[in-house]
């Protein structure tokens, strides 16, 4: 039940603040573990901020990355397709929290590598993003992180 809930919110596309807000707040709420566990909210929340930072760069689209960063985060892999690579870096941007160290050849994107040579460990802030839009789709989204 948990994973059709996940689809469920997964569909509602995060083309607003508010939008991004309620669906971080629904898959919260299905969220079994403690909030701080390592692959919670807060987690979410960073990899979010990663991700969409990234696609600034990269030119991925934002709200692919956004709905990663509240559904998908383990066994990451490289890639060579932009928005699927500026999601695993986005992840992987995050490993500190568990006291591992970025190493940039596990990085798909330019952007990335360069993130992980400017890492700094501090926690996620939130903080309203440009309009960012997706290069592939055209559509726009401002993503608060």
């Amino acid at each position: 039940m948990r994973n059709l809930h996940r689809l469920a919110v997964a569909s509602m596309l995060p083309t607003t603040p508010t939008r991004w807000y309620e669906m971080h707040a629904a898959v919260a709420r299905d969220f079994a573990l403690p909030e701080s566990s390592m692959h919670g909210p807060d987690h979410w929340a960073r990899v979010g901020r990663n991700g969409l930072e990234l696609a600034a760069i990269t030119g991925a689209c934002p709200l692919t990355v956004g709905l990663f960063a509240l559904v998908r985060h383990d066994m990451g892999e490289t890639s060579s397709q932009v928005t699927v690579g500026t999601c695993w870096d986005a992840d992987r941007l995050d490993l500190p929290r568990v006291g591992v160290e970025p190493e940039s050849k596990y990085f798909s994107t330019q952007a990335g590598k360069q993130r992980v040579r400017q890492l700094t460990a501090k926690p996620a802030s939130f903080h309203l993003l440009p309009l960012l839009a997706c290069s592939s789709c055209n559509r726009q989204a401002r993503i608060p992180l």
